[in-house]
Protein backbone atom coordinates (compact mmCIF):
# COMPACT_ATOMS: atom_id res chain seq x y z
CA UNK A 1 0.00 0.00 0.00
CA UNK A 2 1.25 3.84 -0.94
CA UNK A 3 2.25 5.84 2.41
CA UNK A 4 1.97 9.40 1.37
CA UNK A 5 3.52 10.25 5.09
CA UNK A 6 6.70 7.82 3.91
CA UNK A 7 7.06 9.51 0.58
CA UNK A 8 6.51 13.47 2.18
CA UNK A 9 9.29 12.57 4.64
CA UNK A 10 11.45 10.88 1.93
CA UNK A 11 11.33 14.01 -0.30
CA UNK A 12 11.86 16.19 2.37
CA UNK A 13 14.89 14.42 3.48
CA UNK A 14 16.12 14.52 -0.11
CA UNK A 15 15.21 18.10 -0.07
CA UNK A 16 17.38 18.15 3.09
CA UNK A 17 20.60 16.20 1.36
CA UNK A 18 20.85 18.27 -2.07
CA UNK A 19 20.38 21.45 0.09
CA UNK A 20 23.47 20.69 2.08
CA UNK A 21 25.47 19.74 -0.82
CA UNK A 22 24.54 22.97 -2.37
CA UNK A 23 25.69 24.40 0.60
CA UNK A 24 28.67 22.54 0.68
CA UNK A 25 29.44 22.99 -2.67
CA UNK A 26 29.00 26.74 -2.55
CA UNK A 27 31.44 26.91 -0.07
CA UNK A 28 33.95 24.86 -1.74
CA UNK A 29 33.50 27.97 -4.74
CA UNK A 30 34.15 30.19 -2.50
CA UNK A 31 37.27 28.47 -1.20
CA UNK A 32 38.70 28.41 -4.77
CA UNK A 33 37.65 31.77 -5.89
CA UNK A 34 39.53 33.53 -2.75
CA UNK A 35 42.35 30.80 -3.87
CA UNK A 36 42.74 32.58 -6.99
CA UNK A 37 42.22 35.89 -5.89
CA UNK A 38 44.73 35.20 -3.20
CA UNK A 39 47.19 34.40 -6.36
CA UNK A 40 46.41 37.21 -7.86
CA UNK A 41 47.12 39.66 -5.40
CA UNK A 42 50.61 37.83 -5.01
CA UNK A 43 51.32 38.42 -8.29
CA UNK A 44 50.62 41.73 -7.51
CA UNK A 45 52.79 42.06 -5.12
CA UNK A 46 55.89 40.69 -7.05
CA UNK A 47 54.89 43.27 -9.80
CA UNK A 48 55.04 46.04 -7.13
CA UNK A 49 58.25 44.79 -5.77
CA UNK A 50 59.60 45.19 -9.33
CA UNK A 51 58.61 48.28 -9.98
CA UNK A 52 59.98 49.36 -6.58
CA UNK A 53 63.50 47.68 -8.04
CA UNK A 54 63.29 49.72 -11.21
CA UNK A 55 62.47 52.97 -9.60
CA UNK A 56 65.84 52.63 -7.59
CA UNK A 57 67.54 52.07 -10.52
CA UNK A 58 65.57 54.98 -12.67
CA UNK A 59 66.96 57.04 -10.12
CA UNK A 60 70.32 56.34 -10.17
CA UNK A 61 70.58 56.30 -13.47
CA UNK A 62 69.31 59.90 -13.64
CA UNK A 63 71.53 61.28 -10.56
CA UNK A 64 74.39 60.13 -12.67
CA UNK A 65 72.80 61.91 -15.71
CA UNK A 66 72.31 64.70 -13.71
CA UNK A 67 76.23 64.94 -12.11
CA UNK A 68 77.41 64.83 -16.41
CA UNK A 69 74.64 67.64 -16.66
CA UNK A 70 75.79 69.64 -13.67
CA UNK A 71 79.56 68.94 -14.87
CA UNK A 72 79.02 70.39 -18.34
CA UNK A 73 76.94 73.52 -17.44
CA UNK A 74 80.11 74.04 -14.43
CA UNK A 75 82.61 73.18 -17.79
CA UNK A 76 81.26 75.85 -19.78
CA UNK A 77 81.04 78.30 -17.30
CA UNK A 78 84.80 77.89 -17.15
CA UNK A 79 85.26 78.29 -20.56
CA UNK A 80 83.07 81.30 -20.81
CA UNK A 81 84.63 82.82 -17.92
CA UNK A 82 88.61 81.99 -19.50
CA UNK A 83 87.45 83.71 -22.73
CA UNK A 84 86.62 87.26 -20.93
CA UNK A 85 89.77 86.95 -19.46
CA UNK A 86 88.27 86.12 -15.45
CA UNK A 87 90.33 84.58 -12.85
CA UNK A 88 87.71 81.82 -11.52
CA UNK A 89 89.72 80.59 -8.58
CA UNK A 90 88.68 83.42 -5.90
CA UNK A 91 85.76 86.13 -5.70
CA UNK A 92 82.82 86.18 -7.02
CA UNK A 93 83.33 84.06 -9.83
CA UNK A 94 84.33 81.20 -7.39
CA UNK A 95 81.35 81.93 -5.36
CA UNK A 96 78.92 81.32 -8.64
CA UNK A 97 81.32 78.22 -9.24
CA UNK A 98 80.17 77.02 -5.76
CA UNK A 99 76.33 78.24 -5.82
CA UNK A 100 76.50 75.87 -9.58
CA UNK A 101 77.87 72.94 -8.00
CA UNK A 102 75.02 72.78 -5.40
CA UNK A 103 72.42 74.12 -7.00
CA UNK A 104 73.36 71.02 -9.36
CA UNK A 105 73.67 68.36 -6.30
CA UNK A 106 70.08 69.89 -5.06
CA UNK A 107 69.10 68.55 -7.99
CA UNK A 108 70.52 65.21 -7.64
CA UNK A 109 69.38 64.91 -3.93
CA UNK A 110 65.78 65.71 -5.22
CA UNK A 111 65.93 62.72 -7.75
CA UNK A 112 67.35 60.23 -5.19
CA UNK A 113 64.54 61.18 -2.95
CA UNK A 114 61.69 60.90 -5.68
CA UNK A 115 62.95 57.34 -6.76
CA UNK A 116 63.14 56.35 -3.00
CA UNK A 117 59.66 57.79 -2.02
CA UNK A 118 58.63 56.19 -5.63
CA UNK A 119 60.42 52.92 -4.46
CA UNK A 120 58.42 53.43 -1.06
CA UNK A 121 55.19 53.30 -2.26
CA UNK A 122 55.69 50.25 -4.59
CA UNK A 123 56.95 48.25 -1.75
CA UNK A 124 54.38 49.42 0.34
CA UNK A 125 51.86 48.25 -2.37
CA UNK A 126 53.13 44.68 -2.51
CA UNK A 127 53.01 44.57 1.00
CA UNK A 128 49.26 45.72 1.13
CA UNK A 129 48.91 43.01 -1.69
CA UNK A 130 50.53 40.20 0.15
CA UNK A 131 48.68 41.09 3.09
CA UNK A 132 45.42 40.89 1.09
CA UNK A 133 46.47 37.88 -0.28
CA UNK A 134 46.78 36.53 3.20
CA UNK A 135 43.20 37.06 4.22
CA UNK A 136 42.01 35.66 1.46
CA UNK A 137 43.21 32.63 2.22
CA UNK A 138 42.20 32.42 5.40
CA UNK A 139 38.88 33.50 4.27
CA UNK A 140 38.81 30.78 1.71
CA UNK A 141 39.53 28.61 4.09
CA UNK A 142 37.01 30.04 6.90
CA UNK A 143 34.25 29.53 3.54
CA UNK A 144 34.93 26.05 3.21
CA UNK A 145 35.00 24.91 7.27
CA UNK A 146 31.73 26.99 7.51
CA UNK A 147 30.08 25.35 4.37
CA UNK A 148 30.84 21.83 5.86
CA UNK A 149 29.27 22.91 9.04
CA UNK A 150 26.31 24.59 7.28
CA UNK A 151 26.01 21.14 5.72
CA UNK A 152 26.03 19.34 8.71
CA UNK A 153 23.53 21.71 10.27
CA UNK A 154 21.27 21.42 7.28
CA UNK A 155 21.35 17.67 7.40
CA UNK A 156 20.55 17.68 10.98
CA UNK A 157 17.47 20.42 11.32
CA UNK A 158 15.99 19.23 7.85
CA UNK A 159 16.18 15.16 9.19
CA UNK A 160 14.64 15.90 12.30
CA UNK A 161 11.78 18.08 10.13
CA UNK A 162 11.15 15.04 8.13
CA UNK A 163 10.70 12.61 11.05
CA UNK A 164 8.55 15.43 12.81
CA UNK A 165 6.46 15.46 9.67
CA UNK A 166 6.33 11.79 9.27
CA UNK A 167 5.38 11.12 12.53
CA UNK A 168 2.68 13.95 12.77
CA UNK A 169 0.92 12.61 9.61
CA UNK A 170 1.64 8.72 10.90
CA UNK A 171 -0.36 9.56 14.07
CA UNK A 172 2.88 8.49 15.80
CA UNK A 173 2.71 11.10 18.37
CA UNK A 174 -0.81 10.47 19.00
CA UNK A 175 0.03 6.86 20.61
CA UNK A 176 0.71 7.09 24.21
CA UNK A 177 3.67 6.40 25.56
CA UNK A 178 4.05 2.73 27.17
CA UNK A 179 4.66 2.99 31.35
CA UNK A 180 7.41 0.44 32.90
CA UNK A 181 5.78 -1.94 34.76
Amino acid sequence: MFNVAKLIAGLQGGGTILGALGVNQEAQANATAARHQAKARDRNAKLYEDKARDAILRGNAAQQRQRLKNADVRAHQKVQQAVNGVDVAYGSILESAVNTAMIGELDVLTLRSNSYREAYANRLSAHNERDTARHLRRGGRDAARGGQLASFGTLLTGGASAYQNYARNTGLFDKPAKEDS
